[in-house]
């Protein structure tokens, strides 16, 4: 092809370029989306991250996976209730108010 013809081509569609642009852009968005329910949502249209916006993104997903790790020890290990259950325990194996032949109080082990 000569370089006049693809000149004359350029210049055809120099005028139309911003739609093509936003046309390509529109097709690539709906084949990313395509799995997805709400095609037009924000979730769809934000699909790809910077790499500072991707840092500071998985640091906080990591920073917040890190304080329920943290919440789920405290209250599997220091849960109020069993404090409790601890204390009424050793209320009646003090001082029994009702003779109980079936039930054992035992103090829970933490390891």
């Amino acid at each position: 092809m000569p370089i006049a013809e693809i000149h004359e081509v350029l210049l055809k569609y120099d005028k139309d370029e911003d739609k093509i642009d936003t046309k390509l852009k529109k097709t690539h968005q709906d084949i990313l989306c395509d799995g997805l329910k709400f095609k037009n949502s924000e979730v769809c249209i934000k699909n790809t991250f910077t790499y500072e916006e991707a840092v500071k993104r998985n640091r906080m997903l990591i920073n917040e996976l890190e304080i329920v790790k943290g919440n789920i020890r405290s209250k599997s290990i220091y849960s109020p209730s069993e404090m409790q259950w601890k204390k009424i325990c050793e209320n009646y194996k003090a001082n029994p108010s009702l003779v109980v032949s079936s039930w054992k109080c035992i103090n829970p082990v933490y390891v």
